[in-house]
């Protein structure tokens, strides 16, 4: 079932990239300053992983962790699923 919008309606036109080994204490500071939820993680130009404010609960806060020990590579997701920006957001879902 199309919506005739695609992904690069929705998508962000420009996220906030971070290297996989500032610390988590920096991720945060960098979400807040940008008022986004969650940051790319890129090395040398590619896609290693993704971070979320519920990684930083669940990998971070939950376990008691110091955020300014840990590193943005110890709480991404590196099982990152990309889809090209024209396709519909209906199969984009699915």
């Amino acid at each position: 079932m199309r919506t005739g919008i695609s992904v690069r309606d929705a998508m962000t036109k420009k996220p906030i990239v971070i290297k996989p080994d500032i610390s988590a204490e920096e991720c945060a500071k960098i979400m807040l300053k940008n008022k986004v939820g969650s940051l790319v993680v890129h090395d040398e130009n590619k896609l290693v992983g993704m971070i979320t404010e519920k990684d930083f609960v669940d990998k971070v806060i939950a376990h008691g962790l110091a955020p300014k020990k840990v590193k943005a590579e110890d709480i991404m997701r590196s099982d990152v699923i990309t889809i090209s920006p024209d396709i519909d957001v209906f199969e984009a879902m699915t």
